[in-house]
């Protein structure tokens, strides 16, 4: 989308929730007598919101990359508007006795306006991504280790651009977590009919995302996945993460000496 047109969207959303709220703000029946109050205070809010939407450049990012950091930009440029509309309040009463904004729809205004505008970008971003991922072919994969490393890695794969990734289970030797759900996903206990359940979910891929797992689980696993077809990839430590930011890249194969159960032995090769 072309900057200007999310401008002007961002610029609608604020001037439909500021009539908005007025309207839950006198419950869907404005008084006549606050028509006026209603014309001077939108253009009040218009002449604070329009030139610190243009300040912090909300309009700049793109909307296919939206991010919470955007969400945050555009909650501070509100605020900020918010804060200084709270001030002018307070002093341009003194020049202008018929002007008054409540204080009730100075808030419902901006929580309407920050829920509206990181909305419809998140809205977009997904229905943008929904359409692309109906394209590809889905790789059904599971993830072993339902920690932080885990969490990550889905994530990191649900952001790869090449492929549709579909993370249908979580695998955790921890009994404690065992029936709970990670963003929707179940977690399962690491179990003898591990085979069973890697063709139930009819899993093409299984992602070992678990560090200091103990070799005797690992092997555990790439058995049961040599049995089903099941391809065998593993995140790496985090120390040795690019910019302390897990890529689809790191992910590789399982190394051989990880599937021993005992210190490789270094031959002195000359």
């Amino acid at each position: 989308m072309p900057r200007w047109v999310i401008f002007l969207t961002d610029v609608a959303i604020v001037v439909l929730a500021f009539l908005l709220a007025y309207q839950l703000r006198f419950n869907f029946r404005v008084p006549s007598h606050e028509s006026f109050r209603v014309k001077s205070g939108l253009i009040v809010l218009l002449a604070f919101r329009i030139p610190l939407l243009i300040l912090f450049r909300t309009y700049a990012g793109i909307i296919l990359y939206t991010s919470t950091e955007d969400a945050m930009r555009i909650f501070a440029t509100l605020a900020t508007g918010s804060g200084l509309l709270a001030i002018a309040n307070i002093l341009l009463p003194n020049f202008f006795p018929n002007y008054n904004i409540p204080l009730s729809v100075l808030i419902i205004e901006f929580l309407v306006s920050g829920f509206l505008s990181t909305g419809y970008r998140m809205g977009i971003k997904t229905i943008y991504e929904e359409i692309s991922n109906l394209r590809k072919d889905k790789v059904k994969v599971v993830i072993f280790g339902a920690g932080q490393e885990g969490v990550i890695a889905k994530r990191t794969l649900e952001q790869d651009k090449k492929k549709s990734n579909e993370v249908v289970a979580f695998i955790d030797y921890k009994t404690g977590l065992a029936n709970k759900k990670i963003e929707g996903v179940q977690i399962f206990e690491l179990k003898n009919d591990l085979d069973s359940l890697l063709i139930e979910k009819e899993a093409e891929l299984l992602i070992i995302a678990s560090p200091g797992l103990p070799n005797s689980h690992r092997n555990k696993v790439v058995d049961a996945c040599l049995k089903s077809d099941v391809k065998v990839l593993s995140v790496p430590p985090s120390s040795k993460w690019l910019n302390g930011e897990l890529s689809v890249n790191q992910i590789r194969q399982v190394k051989i000496e990880e599937l021993l159960e005992r210190e490789p032995i270094n031959l002195d090769k000359a």
